[in-house]
């Protein structure tokens, strides 16, 4: 897929010498950004930060300009998977050893978030993912429409590469650069948490499931309904359809 992009922002210049880079991934998100920036900057001080934004409508651009971050803009039509896409091209052709994505909207917890790219730093896992519901005892309150569309992905999962993850939407991931190319090579890859955890497993790759503390969103409201939760299995049936047909690069 051919993507308009526009880099601006930053740290610095040309080749960064940062190991890591946080994603995020935004639209209209001026009244979370900041806070989350501040806080990535408290527990990820020597890493590269970049936000990519799906064309907002507010200052949510402009604040992660502010807050020294890089800004990538893709049209709002890529959807999620186009602006996760674009960040790990951009992960990719600089060179970076890690990528730790964390949500604009402040309900990852970067110290969590910490915890989870420690495991593939130390090579424990080459994927790794921040599960809300790995514990039992978990305190994570999820809408009834999120849990169904949760479960329902998972037993397709399990059906299809033999192993059940608890938080298959979890947008919490940290992966090395190996896992990074991987999915940059794939042909035709429109980027969905499923379809990547396909790729992975059926590709070899390490994947572990860590259990984290997840917030509530801080400021304004989920879109995630019932008629959306539905809108989402169907669209992971698909993926998962085409990825049971597509031989995994």
């Amino acid at each position: 897929m051919q993507k308009e992009r526009l880099a601006s922002g930053g740290r610095g210049s040309g080749t960064s010498r940062a190991s890591t880079i946080v994603l995020l991934l935004a639209l209209d998100e001026e009244r979370n950004i900041a806070e989350v920036l501040v806080d990535v900057a408290v527990h990820f001080p020597d890493s590269d930060v970049l936000v990519v934004d799906g064309e907002s409508r507010d200052r949510t651009a402009e604040i992660a300009r502010q807050h020294g971050a890089w800004v990538i803009s893709v049209p709002n039509s890529l959807g999620h998977g186009g602006a996760m896409e674009a960040g790990l091209l951009f992960a990719r052709e600089r060179e970076y050893a890690y990528v730790i994505r964390v949500d604009s909207d402040g309900q990852h917890p970067t110290a969590e978030a910490r915890r989870v790219l420690a495991v593939v730093e130390r090579g424990e896992a080459d994927v790794a993912i921040g599960s809300r519901f790995v514990s039992v005892e978990s305190a994570y309150k999820a809408s009834k429409a999120r849990r169904f569309a949760i479960h329902a992905l998972s037993l397709l999962l399990l059906m299809i590469v033999g192993r059940r993850f608890r938080d298959i939407t979890s947008g919490m991931v940290a992966m090395n650069a190996n896992a990074i190319a991987h999915l940059c090579a794939v042909n035709r890859f429109e980027y969905s948490e499923i379809e990547a955890l396909v790729i992975f497993l059926r590709s070899g790759f390490k994947v572990r499931e860590i259990q984290v503390a997840m917030n509530p969103r801080q400021a304004g409201q989920s879109s995630f309904s019932v008629s959306r939760a539905f809108f989402y299995v169907f669209l992971g049936v698909l993926s998962l359809l085409l990825s049971v047909f597509t031989r995994a690069r």
